[in-house]
């Protein structure tokens, strides 16, 4: 049985406050078009 509290372990990473991840990460970042991303960091790396 799962409960879902809120607290510092849920079930849905995606509700935690993340402010010191590298982005984008999966699954916090599902709506992000990767091919987008991808040629952006191939443009300019040291971002």
């Amino acid at each position: 049985m799962l409960c879902d509290s809120g607290a510092l372990c849920a079930p849905d990473c995606s509700v935690l406050p993340s402010t010191k991840v590298p982005r984008p990460i999966f699954p916090l970042d599902q709506d992000i078009d990767i091919t987008a991303w991808k040629l952006r960091q191939q443009s300019n790396p040291d971002v």
